[in-house]
């Protein structure tokens, strides 16, 4: 039988509509890439560092190199589909990530029921758990054929290289124990781990 449509109970397209204004408003008046919304400043007791003014000539090119960064990548768009989620949802979550070459940036969007998230005692979000759906190819790509389980690296060999996988990761703070001792000068650590995986 034919899947069913989702949309049958939708009487008109007025709420959808909202949203897409609410997204397009939020886009404009907090990061509007037709206009400066940001700028990086000293914060300091001393009035004097403050004030120098070959501090502010390096922070005012600081700032204009990050607004060329967020020009280039998928920054404002990704922006906008962050609103809209939070209108639909009351929630969005997404990664900053580094590009291929200096300089480059780009947002990631984590899809509603892909990702969990917990806040510390100060209700601030420090811990991300998400679920990311790929192509062993992509896998391949991401982390390097040796870095994968077994049984993967098998199916990779046979030429499956479209056989989707799924791959999790979890984003949190770096406490300092043992088990994060490869990078205890890091404060957050990004584990990653196979699901149906040998090991």
């Amino acid at each position: 039988t034919a899947a069913e449509r989702d949309d049958r109970k939708i009487l008109n397209s007025e709420v959808r509509m909202m949203a897409v204004r609410y997204a397009a408003g939020m886009q404009s008046g907090i990061t509007n890439p037709m206009q400066p919304w940001f700028q990086f400043v000293a914060q300091s007791d001393d009035e004097k560092v403050v004030e120098r003014q070959d501090l502010k000539n390096f922070l005012a090119t600081i700032t204009r190199r990050c607004g060329k960064v967020m020009q280039r990548g998928n920054i404002y768009q990704t922006t906008n589909k962050v609103y809209l989620h939070s209108a639909v949802f009351g929630t969005s979550c997404c990664l900053l990530l580094r590009g291929e070459e200096p300089g480059e940036a780009f947002l990631h969007l984590i899809d509603e029921g892909d990702y969990w998230i917990a806040e510390d005692r100060y209700q601030r979000v420090d811990t991300c758990l998400r679920r990311i759906e790929m192509t062993l190819d992509q896998a391949r790509g991401e982390f390097g054929t040796s870095a994968l389980p077994e049984n993967w690296q098998n199916m990779i060999e046979q030429g499956k290289l479209e056989e989707r996988i799924t791959v999790w990761n979890l984003i949190c703070p770096n406490d300092g124990t043992d088990k994060f001792k490869d990078i205890k000068d890091k404060p957050f650590a990004s584990i990653y781990w196979a699901e149906g995986g040998d090991q």
